[in-house]
């Protein structure tokens, strides 16, 4: 399975105390404005959630079941008994390749407002 690009790394020349900044079309946010103040909220239906909740309370018991016995020995490194490292651990293997990210440029104004959406 093919894990993905590597990507040589990103490297400032060093220049002693200089500090580099951002190209301004990294950090220029033009001015906006919202022409409306109506918010329109789709019609949503909620369908009954018992089936859901029932194959979660199973696996939560599965869980109980399988770290109770732990609490009483001595635990081992392989030993999942948190939640989340239980959950985990009963998960399907992934067979998607893993994603590649990289560091977005980090702006002064707030990600809810008009001018950053």
């Amino acid at each position: 399975m093919e894990a993905g690009i590597n990507r040589p790394p990103i490297t400032i020349p060093p220049s002693g105390n200089a500090k580099h900044s951002l190209p301004d079309s990294y950090t220029f946010v033009p001015a906006v404005a919202l022409k409306t103040t109506a918010v329109a909220v789709p019609e949503s239906s909620v369908s009954e959630v018992t089936s859901c909740l029932d194959e979660a309370i199973t696996q939560e018991r599965r869980w109980i079941e399988d770290a109770l016995p732990h609490l009483e020995t001595k635990l081992t490194c392989g030993d999942a008994i948190a939640w989340a490292a239980y959950h985990a651990s009963v998960q399907p293997p992934v067979e998607d390749p893993p994603a590649l990210h990289a560091l977005l440029p980090l702006f002064c104004e707030l990600s809810a407002t008009p001018a950053m959406i």
